[in-house]
């Protein structure tokens, strides 16, 4: 650990000259010797990583020698100290495997991990579902713009000259669990049938896109339930992102501008509605656009056709570049439609 913070090799470093504020900070261990004197090499290890953050977090570029300022020189003391107080360096990550640490790629609105695709089959997923899959068309809870997205899908895509095709992404099913899958995604109303000459081609050749799970930490009848994740890779590059209502989305960031005064408090409250998206139906004009990548068992397909069927999603697809910002748009019109219904009309008759 050591030495891979004292190698920077991979890092362009620039020469930033010193304007008296505190950034950067010395993040090497050597440099910070040299600033705090002789310090235990664990302790060092820990303030290092923490320089390392702050002037990461900050934005400031990385100095090769950075000047330190008096500033600098009092925030390092200090951070020195919190590092020692904060008994970090005595913690011990026993079991961890970092094979598994760094399969968590993110995290989620809510501040959870979000972990990598698993393959799923539908028992995994049926839980997950609700009743009235698609029982609210787009098309009655939108309005403006938004609306003309709706109902226009093609008419946002990117100029024929940037159109990029894209390889189909991995549908995680095994192929023994592929066929129930389809036929309950049917039953559900989650999904039709599409033949491949109604899928949207690109040069020539289909645009698919994939399906996979993410795990949900429950678990019913000993079985664990997925999240149902419509990877739609495919179609997001090749569509304008719709902007909508997604920056009305409360962030920490927003915060910034919130001036209290000595007895006043902020109560700030989120709502989680379960498979919102799974709720509205698309229009049909979408339906080429939403098929995955693998075929379905002819003896799902009536008729006995030989040509080649997918499933096509019927739902707002929770995978789909735009599909944040059309339901923020959706929560957002159907909050003031009941804010306005709530609101009292004076009656002249009453008394």
């Amino acid at each position: 650990m050591f030495s891979l913070l004292e190698n920077d090799c991979k890092i362009n470093r620039s020469k930033v000259k010193s304007s008296g504020s505190i950034f950067p900070l010395p993040d090497r261990p050597r440099a910070l010797r040299e600033v705090l004197g002789p310090l235990p090499n664990e302790q060092l290890l820990v303030l290092s990583g923490v320089c390392k953050a702050l002037n990461s977090y900050y934005g400031s570029p990385v100095a090769d020698r950075p000047v330190v300022t008096a500033a600098a020189r009092l925030a390092l003391d200090g951070l020195a100290a919190s590092v020692r107080d904060s008994q970090l360096v005595g913690e011990k990550f026993e079991g961890l495997k970092w094979q598994d640490f760094m399969g968590v790629r993110t995290v989620d609105y809510r501040g959870e991990e979000v972990r990598v695709a698993k393959s799923f089959a539908w028992a995994n997923i049926e839980p997950a579902l609700p009743d009235g899959i698609g029982s609210i068309p787009l098309s009655e809870v939108c309005e403006r713009g938004t609306l003309d997205f709706v109902m226009h899908f093609e008419k946002y895509l990117l100029p024929e000259e940037s159109r990029v095709y894209t390889k189909p992404p991995k549908v995680f099913v095994c192929d023994g669990d592929w066929e129930r899958v389809c036929s309950g995604l049917i039953s559900k109303g989650a999904c039709r049938l599409i033949a491949e000459s109604e899928v949207y081609h690109l040069n020539g050749k289909p645009v698919l896109n994939g399906l996979f799970g993410v795990s949900k930490d429950e678990f019913v009848h000993g079985v664990e339930v997925h999240r149902l994740i419509m990877n739609l890779v495919p179609v997001n590059k090749l569509c304008r992102n719709l902007g909508a209502d997604v920056c009305t989305l409360p962030s920490v960031v927003s915060l910034g501008g919130v001036v209290l005064g000595p007895e006043e408090f902020l109560v700030m409250s989120s709502e989680d509605i379960k498979c919102f998206f799974y709720i509205f139906s698309v229009p049909s004009c979408w339906h080429r656009f939403l098929a995955f990548g693998r075929r379905v068992s002819p003896s799902l397909v009536a008729g006995g056709s030989n040509e080649p069927y997918y499933l096509s999603s019927l739902v707002l697809p929770m995978g789909f570049i735009s599909s944040v910002a059309i339901a923020q748009h959706v929560h957002r019109r159907i909050a003031r439609m009941s804010l306005h219904s709530l609101t009292p009309t004076f009656d002249p008759k009453m008394k």
